[in-house]
């Protein structure tokens, strides 16, 4: 039964993360991005998926800032400074190799944040990959679901997005 409540908590935080991207503006989409990390945070560590759980915390962190700064310039130079942060996360809470994988999805996709749109997509595509298989590895089963969910809509939206810009 625990272990049910473990991926329900996983559940409502893809819930919300999907959620987030019908918000009408950025700030609103990001409001919701926090509350889906917090129980992203919540899901992970009681997985005793920890380097998941530490880099979300990261993340979290992460779009506070976004959230509070003033345009993509400051984005940038505030994503900047998570990036030490990151690698001090994936040293205290990697054991294996496999669980580098959402600090490295996470830095390649925080900086795509900072990027134009196309390059958002792309590092959604990696992000989602990355975070399969350590969903995989931790038993995220929600997450498994939600990486492969992420990881086709990337796909099929640079596909469209090719597709507009050929035609």
């Amino acid at each position: 039964m625990v272990a049910v409540g473990i991926q329900a908590l996983g559940l409502i935080a893809w819930l919300c993360a999907v959620w987030s991207y019908w918000r009408k503006t950025k700030k609103g989409m990001l409001a919701v991005q926090i509350v889906a990390d917090i129980f992203y945070v919540l899901h992970y560590f009681l997985l005793g998926a920890y380097t998941g759980f530490a880099t979300i915390v990261v993340c979290l962190f992460r779009e506070i800032g976004f959230y509070l700064c003033k345009n993509k310039a400051e984005e940038k130079r505030f994503f900047y400074l998570l990036v030490p942060i990151y690698l001090v996360v994936g040293a205290l809470f990697s054991d294996r190799a496999i669980e580098m994988l959402p600090v490295v999805a996470c830095i390649i996709y925080g900086y795509t944040e900072t990027a134009a749109v196309k390059w958002m997509v792309v590092g959604g595509m990696i992000d989602s990959s990355y975070w399969l298989f350590y969903d995989a590895f931790c038993g995220s089963y929600v997450g498994i679901a939600t990486s492969t969910f992420t990881l086709t809509s990337n796909i099929l939206s640079l596909l469209f997005r090719r597709k507009r810009e050929k035609g």
